[in-house]
């Protein structure tokens, strides 16, 4: 399971740099710029939870951090043509985090882990 817990953390670290990317462009205090600081917290946050030992033990959190990210993705993209490439790499980075505490509770539950 290391294997994916590396690719799930680069592709949340990839969606992380592009929402930040993103930031730096984006006017402050715009619903945008605020979707995007969100967006970033969640990555952040998800990042770390990630690579820690006891994903299991944060995948209900886990989970819902996903579900909000696909929530601002669909802010995201509705703003404007420019930020559908961060949205979709946000949108990525959800669906990724998703199956690796889907894979890994199943992986608990048959007694693997």
């Amino acid at each position: 399971m290391d294997t994916a817990k590396v690719n799930t953390y680069r592709r949340v670290t990839d969606a992380l740099v592009a929402v930040n990317e993103a930031r730096a462009d984006t006017a402050p205090g715009t619903p945008v710029a605020k979707s995007l600081d969100r967006a970033a917290v969640l990555l952040e946050k998800l990042s770390w939870q990630v690579l820690s030992q006891n994903v299991l033990d944060m995948a209900g959190e886990i989970n819902k951090s996903s579900a909000e990210l696909k929530k601002l993705t669909a802010k995201i993209t509705a703003s404007t043509a420019e930020l559908q490439a961060v949205a979709e790499r946000i949108r990525k980075a959800a669906e990724v985090v998703k199956v690796l505490t889907e894979i890994l509770t199943k992986a608990a539950s048959a007694g693997l882990l």
